[in-house]
């Protein structure tokens, strides 16, 4: 149900975890769209549960808790957190085998699936896939080690976890009015990129030009690619308005290059590693404007 629902919405999923009654993911929702997709998965959930158990009536107490946090801000703290639950809990000695968690496809990615952003946290500490995975477990075991409380206890009025430059501007956001009184504190907050901003990003990592990577037709335009790819991600545009922007494609064409950008990373780390520095070179502007 998960993989349903991230790969229907473009969910970037960095660690999930199934606990006995709870469960605790952390994402990215490029379209902010976390309460209709936390619904969705909630009540799919909750009505397989009640059919296999025979029982009827409400499974969660109550609405979802969201924290909303900075980009690249705690992911290793805040991945490690999420995957040492089951440990904790003593549902498991060894995290990496935990059945219910993604913990275990950090080592196997072969068998992970698109949405699984295992990259984004294991390639900020090296290149070398192997090397990263090696410093990813030793960070697990020093986490059980020194029992280090739950990086969201530093969190902002219990919903904000980021810088405090982040903090403030954030808090700005949400002094504004809105229609629904309901909705989480991270579906309020106008998107971190424009179309503008990634494109210019690859440009400069891939050292190529705003008329290659708008120019639709032509056949290997990898830098494309990527702008496509990350536009599908980073900001609010849908595949409709993105294909305007990139000279007049259709929605579904970006749609297909977006699939096909996730796919082939699974086995071109060439083209990740590319996908990977162009996030970082977005996240460094997006830290030096705050």
């Amino acid at each position: 149900m998960l993989d349903r629902v991230a790969t229907k919405r473009g969910w970037r999923v960095y660690a999930w975890a199934l606990m006995d009654n709870h469960y605790h993911i952390f994402l990215r929702v490029p379209r902010a769209d976390l309460s209709e997709g936390m619904h969705y998965l909630n009540s799919a959930y909750a009505t397989v549960f009640n059919r296999q158990h025979q029982r009827c009536g409400p499974l969660f107490q109550g609405r979802f808790k969201s924290v909303l946090v900075q980009t690249d801000y705690h992911y290793w703290e805040l991945t490690r957190y999420v995957h040492l639950n089951p440990v904790r809990a003593k549902l498991t000695d060894d995290a990496a085998s935990y059945r219910w968690s993604s913990c275990a496809l950090y080592f196997r990615t072969k068998l992970a699936p698109s949405w699984l952003a295992w990259e984004e946290v294991l390639l900020a500490y090296g290149n070398c896939l192997e090397t990263a995975q090696e410093a990813y477990r030793r960070f697990l075991w020093e986490g059980l080690e020194q029992k280090d409380p739950s990086p969201l206890d530093a969190a902002e009025i219990s919903s904000l976890l980021g810088k405090p430059a982040f903090i403030a501007r954030m808090r700005d956001c949400l002094r504004s009015d809105y229609d629904s009184k309901d909705i989480p504190d991270a579906d309020r907050l106008h998107r971190l990129f424009r179309p503008d901003d990634v494109v210019s990003a690859v440009c400069t990592v891939l050292e190529t030009n705003h008329e290659q990577v708008l120019r639709k037709g032509r056949h290997g335009n990898r830098p494309r690619w990527i702008a496509l790819y990350l536009c599908s991600s980073r900001t609010r545009f849908s595949y409709r308005d993105l294909g305007r922007y990139f000279g007049g494609a259709s929605g579904q064409s970006v749609r297909t290059v977006v699939e096909k950008v996730e796919q082939t990373m699974r086995h071109d780390l060439k083209l990740k590693e590319q996908v990977w520095t162009v996030q970082q070179e977005l996240n460094k502007r997006l830290n030096s404007e705050t």
